[in-house]
């Protein structure tokens, strides 16, 4: 047996099994509980037209009255139909390579529907994992019912899943596959960030050509001035030496002045001392002329 053939074996076990399995599960649901006394449910391995497709399981929610539309005849006669609202299907549909393909079809009504006709929910390679993979496609399931039914009662985490499959997962409308909305919405910010990325690097080129040719022109002009500038050091050098030497002779001639008039001053005090002195002798020489002389008028007398 070839592996295509394994696959194909393994998914007429799931066919088989598929009535029991949906139902047991449906049967543990609340929400599925409220639906089905508004809806008829079913499981239809072979699918709902006479169940003869072996390829095809469907678990769906059936179809029921919830209005009435009046409309005027051609005649001018009144004709009265129902308005009609179908629940939502889960559909398994096998390939000839054994592959099985799940989608989800939304509820409708006859004047409200939403954009897309389908919804790819899973792509399954083995059948031997649909067991594991079921009771994730339930929820999915009676989220989208819950959802897209007129008279649906989403709780907050069905509204989330709902959310997660028109956003994360391929779908058919007007009968094209269109691309997941979330990829779509990074490649037009992919897009984006490319054509402002590029924008800023053209800008940085120009910026970083324009800053390193006025880093030359500044380093040149540097270079002028630092030259400049070294040539003033040195006849500021050459200059600073001779006034070294000027200074150095003054300061010796100033010491030299500075000794002269210490020495003057030193001549100075010895003429007031000598003149004091003489002063002291003279008026000596007065005292003993006037002592010599006292006695020869006593002697005149």
């Amino acid at each position: 047996m070839t592996k295509r053939q394994e696959r194909i074996t393994q998914f007429d076990e799931f066919y088989k099994t598929a009535n029991e399995t949906f139902e047991e599960i449906a049967s543990n649901d609340k929400s599925h509980k409220r639906i089905k006394s508004l809806f008829s449910f079913y499981v239809a391995p072979g699918g709902r037209l006479g169940g003869v497709n072996k390829k095809v399981i469907e678990i769906f929610y059936g179809s029921r009255p919830i209005d009435t539309t009046v409309k005027l005849e051609s005649n001018f006669q009144k004709k009265e139909t129902a308005d009609i609202a179908t629940g939502a299907t889960l559909q398994y549909s096998r390939t000839d390579n054994g592959h099985v393909v799940c989608s989800l079809c939304p509820a409708k009504s006859e004047n409200q529907r939403p954009y897309e006709d389908l919804i790819l929910l899973d792509f399954i390679n083995n059948p031997a994992d649909l067991k594991k993979r079921i009771k994730s496609h339930w929820k999915m399931f009676i989220a989208y019912m819950e959802t897209t039914c007129i008279d649906g009662e989403p709780s907050f985490i069905q509204r989330t899943r709902a959310l997660y499959l028109r956003n994360f997962k391929r779908y058919v409308a007007n009968n094209i596959e269109h691309e997941r909305k979330v990829k779509l919405f990074f490649i037009e910010i992919a897009k984006y960030s490319l054509t402002i990325g590029f924008s800023g690097f053209l800008l940085f080129l120009i910026t970083e050509y324009r800053y390193q040719s006025k880093s030359l022109e500044e380093k040149l002009y540097r270079e002028n001035v630092f030259s400049e500038i070294s040539g003033i050091n040195k006849n500021t050098k050459n200059i600073s030496g001779d006034t070294l030497k000027s200074i150095a002779v003054i300061t010796e001639i100033r010491n030299e002045a500075t000794k002269t008039n210490d020495k003057l001053n030193e001549l100075k005090e010895t003429e007031s001392t000598a003149n004091i002195e003489l002063k002291n002798i003279n008026k000596s020489i007065r005292t003993i002329k006037s002592h010599v002389h006292a006695p020869d008028k006593a002697t005149n007398k």
